[in-house]
């Protein structure tokens, strides 16, 4: 029976009051064809129109369903079919994973959003949100909360100020004093992205985590939850009771209990300080790994190596490869270098000592360094240390070269490739190059520069944020420039061809570019000549070019995409270089020469890999 009478008037007159307790929904002109119209159950219904709008008043088990969304409550007044105000016991299920549960619903089914307010619960499989005010949008199936909520799975729990929740990618984006924890580590911070399905967080800004009474702090960085592992990056610090180590990179390994650092690490010990282009901490052990250019600096000695090994209990150290010790007026030097049981120094392979200022040097096999004196073994010649890499006729030197062999995880295969850091140079033919980090993957045949990189092929430059190059039958056949993409090609009288884009792909042949496809906000700087003499400076955009090279000249050129040109006719004295592109930098001062790996090559023994 359909009841019209003053409380029903009084009821629906009074929801301007209570939906001063939610946030309001626009609810402007839509297409009526274009609206899929609420469904109401409930045991009973009250009616009331102004003749312009319908409401029905709702009490008792009620049901609003629309397309796959099904809406339960106590008590609800409905507009037109379309908007809904739902209380007491609010329920919400879409496609049959997604449940919410709250006090108020306020729902538009014509934009098909609802907005849920006090004790609320998002569920979706073993997730939870929970919060007091959330935004649903049921087409993209996300959910937004803005004044506190706390996002779970497992024994993980994250509390933030504000989040969003994509409920199809299962990623959510939580900012505002953000707390992460789990039985491993807590993580706070301000924004991550938090990829639910993968246990794996991104921070955004600048963290603090907090794992086995260790402390690291980072402007940045990824987290994989499952693994234990991860990777920072930032003005990275790590700190212990009583040591702390800085770097600009951070990797760590929570089932191992390791921290790798890169980029200018650098540790305050108890006794010294310690510097490396990587250092390794094993929490379990309590020992620090210094691996390349190490520099230990204690209250007794000062060593310099290739590999430190430092006991943060003991205060011991060992080192592999070239070291210098400076104690008291001797230095010393050897390829190998420890403390044994009795605190004696002990030093092997090839060992230099000078005493006295270079009053006294000695050369040997075998020391030993102690209180009562130094004791002399085998007497030899000192080698020169230098670490190079050879394959597939690439040539590959650096400050710091790291190997490792092919390894399985549950993930993936990880196939033997080399890490070249510092200074990294490389020459192969015709073509050569330079950067601050090669990685090459022995099992892909390929080579990725970052930092700085730059190659040449004959006198064509090649630059960008990233280079990879790809070996095949023992020769460079394709190099690809990623992000701020430059080629420079110089005419016969030193000006510079120049095309510049995000992304070039170029074909080698005989060490040698062949071709080139230049993509996405192409730019080409050309110079056109005439019997050796100028005549013009082309200026071309496009969204994509192809071009084709001829012993390091353009040969032709083909457009895809819009196109603009400026021809600026050259006239005798005109300063060509005013038209070169934004960005351009000729670095042909940086270009490795063949002779300077020979010279190396001739005195260096074979890198072997290092075993952890």
């Amino acid at each position: 029976m359909i009841r019209i009478n003053w409380t029903t008037v009084m009821f629906v007159a009074a929801q301007g009051i209570l939906c001063g307790q939610v946030p309001s929904l626009d609810r402007g002109s839509n297409d009526s064809d274009s609206i899929t119209y609420l469904t109401t159950i409930a045991d009973e219904v009250s009616y009331y129109t102004d003749g312009t709008t319908e409401w029905d008043t709702l009490w008792g088990r009620v049901q609003l369903i629309q397309d796959s969304l099904y809406m339960f409550c106590d008590r609800a007044v409905v507009e037109d079919k379309t908007f809904a105000e739902a209380y007491e016991e609010v329920v919400i299920i879409h496609r049959d994973s997604i449940l919410i549960f709250s006090d108020t619903l306020l729902y538009d089914g014509a934009e098909e959003t609802a907005i849920l307010t006090s004790r609320v619960i998002l569920q979706e499989g073993e997730r939870n949100v929970y919060t007091q005010e959330l935004e649903y949008y049921i087409p993209s199936r996300e959910a937004i909360y803005r004044s506190g909520g706390t996002l779970t799975q497992r024994d993980q729990v994250v509390t933030s100020q504000y989040g969003y929740y994509n409920t199809i990618t299962k990623t959510a984006e939580l900012s505002g004093n953000v707390d992460y924890r789990d039985t491993s580590m807590t993580v706070y911070t301000d924004s991550i992205v938090y990829y639910t399905d993968a246990d794996q967080i991104n921070l955004v800004s600048p963290s603090r985590i907090s794992r086995d009474s260790v402390e690291i702090y980072a402007q940045s960085g990824v987290i994989r939850m499952k693994i234990e592992q991860g990777v920072l990056s930032g003005d990275v610090q790590v700190k212990t009771q009583n040591e702390l180590i800085t770097s600009g990179i951070l990797a760590f390994d929570g089932i191992k209990n390791s921290y790798q650092f890169w980029v200018q690490p650098k540790a305050i010990l108890s006794d010294g300080i310690a510097t490396a282009d990587t250092m390794i901490y094993y929490r379990d052990e309590d020992v620090v790994e210094l691996i390349g250019h190490a520099s230990y600096v204690g209250n007794q000695d000062v060593v310099d190596a290739p590999f430190i090994r430092y006991n943060l209990s003991t205060e011991d150290y060992a080192t592999k490869g070239r070291a210098n010790i400076h104690s008291g007026d001797t230095d010393m030097s050897a390829n190998d270098v420890f403390i044994d049981d009795s605190g004696a120094t002990v030093l092997q392979g090839q060992v230099s000592i000078r005493e006295d200022s270079g009053k006294t040097n000695i050369y040997s096999d075998y020391a030993i360094s102690h209180d009562q004196g130094t004791q002399i073994y085998s007497v030899n010649g000192q080698p020169l240390m230098q670490y190079v890499l050879t394959e597939d006729t690439l040539s590959i030197r650096a400050d710091t070269l790291l190997q490792r062999d092919s390894t399985i995880t549950e993930q993936d295969t990880i196939g033997e490739f080399y890490r070249a850091l510092n200074d990294v140079t490389l020459y192969s033919g015709n073509v050569s190059g330079r950067a601050d980090l090669f990685d090459y993957s022995i099992s892909d045949s390929m080579i990725i520069m970052i930092g700085s990189p730059v190659l040449w092929s004959d006198s064509i430059q090649l630059s960008a944020d990233t280079i990879t190059m790809y070996i095949s039958g023992g020769s460079v056949k394709r190099i690809d420039q990623s992000s701020n993409a430059f080629i420079l090609s110089p005419d016969e009288q030193g000006n510079l061809n120049q095309i510049k884009c995000k992304h070039i792909s170029n074909r080698i042949s005989n060490g040698k570019i062949d071709s080139t496809f230049a993509e996405r906000n192409v730019e080409l700087c050309f110079l056109v000549m005439k019997d050796g003499k100028y005549e013009a400076v082309n200026r071309t955009t496009s969204s994509s070019m192809v071009f084709t090279f001829d012993n390091a000249d353009i040969e032709s050129v083909r457009m895809d995409g819009n196109q603009e040109s400026n021809i600026y006719t050259y006239t005798l004295g005109m300063d060509i270089s005013r038209y070169y592109l934004e960005g351009y930098e000729w670095r042909i001062t940086e270009r490795p020469t063949k002779g300077s790996f020979a010279r190396i090559m001739d005195s260096t023994p074979q890198l072997q890999p290092y075993d952890e």
